[in-house]
């Protein structure tokens, strides 16, 4: 290896212990060695540097201390409360020293159950994890604001409460450990075969997609989840956890154990994501919005609130106007704004609700894995869905069984689908390249830029209230006269289709404006 890693307090396997002996002082602070660790973790894997342990900076949560990971609230009392963005109101904050997690590795086993509808059960798990928030969710402690567990006419508390708090997630399945791709291929047809088996489907007779990055097996119906196949071969869990960008997403289940690191125990504890731009991937803000919705806030030390008018994002919250040009911070402050509403309309919550658009983790900053929108519901079949994903993806895909997708490809010369042709290739390039110079993650100027900037244009505001002027009244035309093609696209698609419907059509109806 190049470098000797920097010392750790402890080591990262007993970070909750240390967490613990020091319930006083903020859990921020007491991370910082940790994280430089998991910084030189990311380096040695993006050099490729051999003799890295498989469980690097990885903390096993049910090992005999899983009791003492409890919420706590000292962050919170101690930091600028304007350094926080979607900041948790009183109501949805955890107790201090409550119990942050599901209380032991069975009650776990029945939550992911649960959460999975029984599609991973009997699995064999040998090189694979599921990780990001389908392990996640599992974990946590239920949520407060989420009385379905308690109410008698629901027949299945537990299913429900899934679905209600992660109404469109999948499951996400990594491969490690495998020593070549084609070992990787017959790893991927026998996740098929036992996920079928469970869905009660007959070989060969479950569809399945291919894009870019990874393959899915369609869900045939709800509440089967849909389950996706990251295309990477990595060397390890830690490899796996080291490269994710939000905090709280650094969450794996490998059968056996639960996995996160210390940047994940920070998250779960607090409640809260601390912003990294080293870790930031385009679908970086609409992720953080993605946990927020599961009651994760935001924390930047950096934040300068008397640089933003938030005046200048009311007119984009108002009427959509410039809402797909948003980045960076900007794109947090217009999602800050839109919780703050207490009166939000039906219309644009369905627009926010797909406002996430990436796959856990997006480790392939230009792209991101989850390139294609699939949808899921009650209403979506299988053939629902491929008839929606042919009809709105621009990216290119593949449906078919999982041996026409998956060993056979797309027919070559067929220019619409000319990177899926012949059998899957897995991602060569390193989750760690930011790290070594081939990747350059944007500056703190550039990810403020456009927030800071809305509050420095006041100057011409004269300006820019003539254009809002000329278009006064129309974003509420314009939905009007979306109605008749959303009744028809939801009577085809389902009611999960609308979020997508009007995202385009709005995102269209604000180009032809700002032209």
């Amino acid at each position: 290896m190049a470098d000797d890693p920097p010392s750790t307090p402890t080591p990262s396997s007993q970070f909750l212990s240390h967490l613990s002996n020091q319930p006083r002082t903020p859990t921020r602070e007491l991370v910082q060695p940790y994280l430089s660790y998991e910084t030189w973790l990311r380096k040695a894997f993006a050099r490729g540097d051999a003799g890295i342990d498989g469980l690097a900076g990885l903390v096993p949560i049910y090992d005999g201390h899983e009791t003492t990971f409890r919420t706590r609230a000292i962050d919170r009392l101690t930091a600028d409360r304007e350094k926080y963005l979607m900041r948790l109101p009183d109501d949805k904050l955890e107790a201090d020293c409550a119990p942050a997690i599901a209380a032991s590795l069975e009650e776990y086993r029945g939550n992911f159950e649960a959460f999975t509808h029984g599609t991973l059960a009997g699995l064999d798990w040998s090189n694979v994890v599921v990780a990001g928030s389908s392990a996640l969710l599992p974990l946590l402690s239920h949520r407060e604001d989420v009385s379905i567990m308690d109410d008698p006419a629901v027949e299945r508390p537990l299913e429900t409460y899934f679905q209600t708090i992660a109404s469109a997630s999948d499951i996400d399945i990594f491969l490690y450990g495998l020593d070549s791709e084609d070992a990787g291929i017959t790893r991927i047809l026998e996740l098929e075969a036992a996920v079928r088996k469970n869905q009660r489907l007959l070989p060969g007779a479950g569809l399945s997609l291919r894009s870019e990055n990874a393959i899915t097996f369609i869900s045939p119906k709800w509440p089967y989840r849909h389950v996706q196949i990251i295309l990477r071969l990595y060397k390890s869990i830690s490899e796996i956890l080291t490269g994710f960008d939000v905090d709280c997403a650094c969450v794996a289940f490998d059968g056996r154990q639960v996995y996160s690191n210390p940047r994940g125990i920070t998250a779960i504890a607090t409640r809260t994501n601390t912003i990294d731009l080293s870790r930031r991937s385009p679908s970086y803000e609409n992720r953080l919005w993605k946990y927020r919705n599961q009651n994760f806030d935001v924390f930047w030390d950096c934040l300068d609130r008397t640089r933003i008018n938030e005046d200048n994002f009311w007119p984009i919250v108002e009427d959509f106007k410039g809402l797909a040009s948003l980045k960076g911070l900007a794109r947090l402050i217009f999602s800050e704004i839109v919780l703050s509403k207490h009166n939000d309309g039906y219309r644009r919550k369905r627009v926010l609700k797909k406002f996430d658009n990436g796959g856990e983790p997006a480790l392939t900053p230009e792209s991101g894995y989850a390139s294609i929108d699939i949808p899921y519901g009650k209403r979506f079949t299988a053939d629902r869905v491929r008839k929606y994903v042919e009809r709105h993806s621009r990216g290119q895909h593949l449906f078919g069984t999982i041996e026409e997708v998956a060993v056979r490809g797309a027919k070559p010369g067929k220019k619409s689908k000319e990177t899926l042709a012949g059998k899957v290739t897995f991602l060569k390039d390193d989750p760690g390249r930011q790290m070594i110079g081939s990747f350059h993650p944007l500056s703190e100027d550039d990810w403020t830029e456009m927030a800071y900037a809305a509050a420095e244009e006041d100057s011409n505001e004269d300006n820019k209230e003539g254009r809002e002027d000329s278009v006064e009244g129309d974003g509420e035309d314009m939905v009007e006269t979306l109605a008749p093609g959303v009744e028809r696209i939801t009577e085809e698609l389902g009611d999960s289709a609308i979020s997508f419907f009007y995202e385009a059509e709005i995102f269209a109806y604000c180009a032809s404006k700002s032209v």
